[in-house]
């Protein structure tokens, strides 16, 4: 029976036919991003989510989608980032000052759910608590430091300040 379905597996390969478990090309989900159609760019975007840390050097081509219009594939792209995780840190910590309060609420989100590997950026999201203008930015700063640092003395004592402050 064994030797059977090992038989079948290597015809299917053989013949080109997709195995269920084979994953998707990352530079094949790369170009779907630029479709003209929605849903193949969706389809897109979960699947890179779903590659997690192996979709790192998709990062470039992620960001863009934080400063989008486009609900869904912005909350997409931010679920992806944020599996993928310290590789990509860097571009998000750039949107943090961006002028636009979308811009910057997703930026924050993406680092919460990043969560203690963002660590290194508790600062900025410090600061982005106790200034910036938007209160949804402030909000959900909040969430993002209780997923990176909430065991940390100094951080749960900005945040309770932060919190009579309001």
């Amino acid at each position: 029976m064994i030797r059977r379905c090992l038989s079948l597996a290597l015809l299917l390969l053989a013949l080109g036919a997709p195995l269920p478990a084979r994953a998707q090309n990352l530079q094949s989900l790369l170009k779907k991003l630029d479709s003209k159609k929605s849903n193949t760019r969706v389809g897109a975007l979960t699947k890179l989510a779903d590659l997690g840390p192996k979709a790192a050097p998709a990062t470039y081509r992620l960001i863009p989608f934080l400063t989008q219009f486009d609900e869904e594939e912005r909350i997409l792209a931010i679920i992806a980032l944020g599996k993928i995780g310290k590789p990509a840190l860097p571009e998000i910590e750039k949107l943090l000052a961006h002028e636009d309060e979308a811009v910057r609420y997703s930026a924050v989100w993406t680092l919460g759910l990043v969560g203690p590997g963002a660590k290194a950026h508790v600062p900025a999201l410090l600061k982005l608590l106790g200034s910036d203008p938007d209160e949804d930015v402030r909000l959900k700063t909040v969430y993002a430091l209780t997923q990176i640092a909430v065991d940390d003395a100094p951080t749960l004592s900005a945040l309770v300040k932060a919190l009579r402050d309001d």
